[in-house]
């Protein structure tokens, strides 16, 4: 056989070689959304538009009764009334996105709470955190009675962290007429405070932190 038949011979083989590479790859996908943002593989996951937030905030608790602060802070949308307390109305962030988003999740959550009640009085602080929707609590028990909860005592600081997508299975909504069936909060947090003070007294001071995820533009 001639060089120039075995230079065409051994250029066929190789095409051929190579076409077959190509048809045995096999297509590796990128990370999915879920795995970028850290959610439990359950979750739905909506379209590209998914954004990531670090809420931080706080504000004063007063007495709502002689001798003690009775409170539920709602981890969503809603409006404040007496003892109901909702990220609208303490958080600007949260009421920012939830205003240009439909669908929100709070991966991570950090609640801490300084009672600010003088050392000579006594007392103490106890806040919880609760996958359904909390009553306001009018014991101990009520409050206690929860996997995540925290503990102070005047001028200390009481503090957990928790996972709410541990306990859900699907987004929240920030609209009333909402995409979504279920409602507009991820839980909610429990604060009972017991001091020597009048009504109206301050007597806390409540941080909370939130990793949160939200999707669905909408202006």
């Amino acid at each position: 056989m001639s060089t120039k038949m075995k230079s065409k011979t051994a250029r066929r083989r190789t095409r051929r070689a190579n076409n077959n590479n190509n048809n045995n790859r096999i297509a590796v996908a990128g990370p999915s959304l879920g795995s970028r943002f850290g959610l439990p593989m359950r979750y739905p996951m909506p379209a590209n538009d998914v954004v990531p937030a670090n809420l931080k905030f706080s504000f004063d608790l007063a007495n709502t009764i002689a001798g003690g602060c009775l409170v539920v802070l709602a981890y969503g949308v809603g409006e404040t009334s007496g003892s109901r307390l909702f990220l609208d109305d303490l958080c600007s962030g949260f009421k920012a996105l939830s205003g240009a988003y439909s669908r929100f999740l709070v991966k991570r959550l950090k609640l801490e709470v300084l009672q600010t009640t003088p050392l000579t009085q006594g007392g103490y602080a106890i806040a919880n955190f609760e996958a359904v929707p909390s009553l306001v609590p009018t014991s101990v028990s009520d409050v206690a009675n929860a996997v995540h909860v925290l503990e102070a005592t005047p001028s200390q600081r009481g503090s957990f962290v928790c996972n709410p997508t541990d306990y859900y299975n699907d987004w929240r909504s920030t609209v009333g007429d909402g995409e979504l069936t279920n409602d507009g909060r991820m839980g909610s947090s429990q604060i009972l405070i017991n001091n020597q003070s009048a009504v109206a007294v301050s007597c806390a001071l409540v941080t909370c932190e939130l990793e949160m995820l939200f999707a669905g533009y909408r202006q």
